[in-house]
């Protein structure tokens, strides 16, 4: 089921919960709504949309296959359940999926056969077919992007290394993967971050991204406390201190749980109160240029399970209760 009607932020500070705003939208700009379905389960991925699609995984449980599947943003299913299946490979555990500007689909795995474990990045096509895996070798992507052109960004590291905390491992966290799946550039070491812990670790700080904003890609660590900006090529640009927003009254210290970029090079993040999570959230844009925060939107917690999910174009997705997705026009930049 999906409403099509007008959206806007409305009055940054005013809204109760995403509810609220979901209903009470007066902007003559357009906007779109649709329910799907959640399983609240630690076994999904989750929920983030990316070129109009949300893409899921469930992990394996109870000797079950993993399997993947998509909506569109009319609640169509698109991928069908699809179980994981990786010829010779006994185990397959996804770690990050998304899907591609065509409709397909990618999915990070690591997977194993016997004791002996390697990263696998797989393509299904948008009727949900495996296309071909690729091995990665040691190297796990917990956190992908795929870029407007199709390529595929992961941050990770070694598999074995993902459960064995060595602060003397040095090794590359980032690897990017053509539409092929022929890999185009490993880089990034683990050392450039100055932390013992893995940079692609969640952390009380916050959960690490990749996004794409206009023609610059960024991966921001938070329990490393940094903010990595690359060219489209993968050299880096620029680097800083990843810097939350300022502690509110409410909120205290922030955590982060997702990042998204627009075309026009906007930045729009949603953060949660670090120790207190029911006290305050809110929708927040860092400015690159000034590397400040500025809030836009208000979230009592207690009324929504709202959050950030993913941006079309100018527009932010949002969710009100379990099942209720909106695209917001954006208001402009402060």
């Amino acid at each position: 089921m999906n409403h099509r009607r007008a959206f806007s932020f409305g009055t940054p500070g005013l809204l109760a919960g995403f509810r609220r705003a979901l209903t009470a939208g007066t902007s003559e700009r357009a906007g779109h709504t649709v329910r799907i379905p959640q399983e609240f389960t630690s076994l999904l991925n989750p929920d983030r949309w990316s070129y109009d699609f949300l893409p899921r995984f469930r992990r394996p449980d109870r000797g079950q296959d993993a399997v993947v599947w998509m909506h569109n943003r009319e609640g169509a299913l698109t991928i069908a359940e699809t179980p994981v299946k990786l010829g010779t490979l006994d185990l397959a555990m996804p770690l990050a999926i998304s899907a591609s500007p065509a409709g397909g689909l990618w999915v990070s795995l690591e997977a194993w056969s016997g004791a002996r474990n390697t990263g696998v990045l797989t393509r299904f096509s948008s009727r949900g077919a495996i296309e071909f895996s690729v091995q990665l070798g040691d190297f796990a992507g917990e956190v992908m992007l795929v870029d407007d052109s199709g390529r595929v960004w992961l941050f990770g590291g070694p598999v074995v290394e993902r459960f064995k905390k060595d602060p003397n491992v040095d090794f590359d966290t980032m690897l990017i993967v053509d539409p092929n799946g022929r890999s185009l550039r490993r880089g990034l070491r683990k050392s450039s971050f100055h932390i013992d812990a893995r940079p692609s670790q969640i952390r009380s700080a916050g959960e690490p991204q990749l996004l794409q904003h206009a023609d610059r890609v960024s991966i921001i660590s938070p329990v490393a406390n940094s903010w990595v900006v690359l060219d489209l090529h993968g050299n880096e640009v620029t680097r800083f201190a990843f810097g939350s927003p300022e502690p509110g009254p409410r909120s205290g210290r922030w955590k982060l749980l997702s990042a998204f970029g627009t075309p026009t090079g906007r930045v729009l993040a949603f953060f949660t109160a670090a120790h207190s999570p029911l006290r305050d959230s809110g929708l927040f844009e860092f400015n690159l240029r000034k590397r400040a925060w500025s809030r836009l939107l208000e979230v009592d917690p207690t009324r929504s399970f709202g959050g950030l999910f993913g941006t079309t174009g100018e527009e932010a997705i949002l969710r009100s209760g379990p099942d209720l997705y909106g695209w917001f026009t954006l208001p402009a930049a402060p």
